[in-house]
């Protein structure tokens, strides 16, 4: 991806397109109606609406940053403290609904079994923002990705949470960066356009 190509998501349904593309936020934010933290689906249960039988637990949630959606699920299923289970894999087209205490899936049909599956769900998806450091396009350091905020729905990323030093997270909170402002996410770091003051 070339620095000057910008991830542009389409907007959500009803979404104001017009909101601010660098805002400060607490916790609770994360968790409006709609939209969801990616930390916050790891560890929720994978449930087979037809019999409602639990097919798994989410370990590893998969963004795709140049598509600018969620890829899918790496699951686990029958593990235990002295032993991992079965790795399974959820693509996107797999989901039916991404809910608060659960992910609900209407067939088993998508789920694919194996580590291979896997590892090529995270190499179709390439580079990982999480934890990378996050300049500006100006080389100004910013902070690092603590977690990306997608659409429940539409499954496309809204957002990345950025957080900085302790004097930096207590003066300004945590920064959430609109994902139209994200320009690159490479092996090294997230750049993205500069700050407005």
């Amino acid at each position: 991806m070339q620095i000057d190509q910008v991830i542009k998501p389409a907007p959500v349904d009803g979404a104001n397109t017009k909101t601010a593309p660098f805002a400060a936020v607490d916790g609770s934010q994360s968790t409006r109606p709609g939209r969801v933290n990616t930390r916050g689906l790891v560890g929720l249960p994978v449930i087979l609406l037809t019999t409602g039988d639990r097919q798994g637990e989410i370990r590893q949630v998969i963004i795709d940053y140049k598509l600018g959606r969620l890829r899918g699920f790496i699951l686990e299923q029958g593990g235990t403290l002295l032993s991992h289970g079965e790795t399974l894999v959820l693509p996107e087209a797999g989901i039916h609904s991404i809910g608060i205490d659960a992910v609900t899936i209407s067939s088993l049909d998508l789920l694919v079994v194996g580590k291979d599956a896997a590892k090529d769900l995270e190499a179709q998806a390439g580079e990982s923002a999480m934890g990378k450091s996050v300049i500006t396009r100006g080389g100004n350091a910013v902070g690092s990705v603590a977690d990306v905020l997608i659409d429940r729905e539409s499954h496309l990323v809204l957002a990345l949470e950025v957080t900085g030093s302790l004097w930096q997270n207590l003066t300004r909170g945590v920064l959430e960066v609109n994902a139209a402002n994200v320009i690159s996410v490479g092996k090294d770091v997230v750049v993205i356009r500069d700050l407005s003051a």
